[in-house]
């Protein structure tokens, strides 16, 4: 329950299902390594070129504790992130998924984007 209450674009069932997938993907251990992030993204890109820089900053995003790890909850509440990205919504939800999206190139979290994280993102903008 509190889980919904931190994602409440999501009912209950898509946060089980979600939850499902997240056990398989990180067999069982409730937390992904980058590396294994990676290997998520590429599959689900079908291995496309640059989808690893991409899944790179967003695990950097999505990693809030700076752990090295994305656990369910930090998963589950990056998804709901970038799903409420495209639906309608209010001021505070913006703002939001607008740091969101900055956090996923700022990758030293030192709250600007130096001359290398502008280049990973125009690199990672040329693979769509």
């Amino acid at each position: 329950m509190e889980l919904h209450r931190k994602v409440p674009n999501m009912d209950m069932n898509e946060i089980l299902s979600v939850y499902e997938d997240f056990q398989r993907q990180s067999r069982g251990k409730n937390k992904l390594s980058k590396s294994d992030f990676v290997k998520v993204y590429k599959h689900a890109f079908h291995g496309k070129g640059g989808v690893k820089a991409l899944a790179e900053n967003i695990f950097t995003a999505f990693d809030t504790d700076c752990s090295g790890y994305v656990d369910f909850e930090e998963f589950l509440v990056g998804l709901s992130i970038t799903e409420a990205s495209l639906m309608d919504t209010d001021k505070e939800t913006k703002l939001k998924k607008l740091q969101w999206a900055f956090n996923v190139y700022d990758k030293d979290r030192s709250g600007t984007i130096d001359r290398d994280e502008m280049r990973a993102i125009v690199r990672v903008g040329s693979f769509y």
